[in-house]
């Protein structure tokens, strides 16, 4: 069994919410608010003649915020009534099959997820020879 490894950095900065579909044979960003330029260190690591593979089933998978961004507001005038508590919250979602990553994100109350760093690592096969 071979082992395709596929990673890479989606910047959101300027997105509070959002989603970005990548494509696991070609890592690129092939659907969402994301424009292509926003998946960078990118990086592809294959056996000789699958880079451009698709997983042969459902790819180990991780997702983590890289940089955030949390707004703080103290609402209060001090001494006429205790402070306000304002929580802010990241949400981040995926699912995964074997050709696709779909991530969505959304913050909350003036905070940003900046961006958001993947891999995905599965067995993968040379395709089947086709007719001659």
């Amino acid at each position: 069994m071979d082992l395709k490894i596929v990673s890479g950095v989606l910047v959101t900065k300027d997105h509070v919410e959002g989603k970005a579909v990548i494509d696991l044979a070609r890592n690129e960003i092939v659907d969402g608010v994301l424009a292509a330029s926003d998946l960078q260190k990118e990086k592809t690591i294959a056996p000789a003649g699958m880079k451009r593979s698709y997983f042969d089933e459902v790819p180990c998978s991780t997702i983590a915020l890289r940089e955030i961004e949390i707004q703080t507001i103290d609402r209060d005038d001090f001494g006429s009534r205790p402070p306000i508590s304002e929580f802010d919250r990241l949400r981040i979602n995926t699912s995964i099959n074997a050709q696709r990553l779909t991530i969505d994100w959304k913050a909350t109350a003036g905070s940003k997820i900046e961006e958001i760093s993947f891999l995905a690592i599965g067995p993968v096969s040379l395709p089947p020879a086709g007719p001659h």
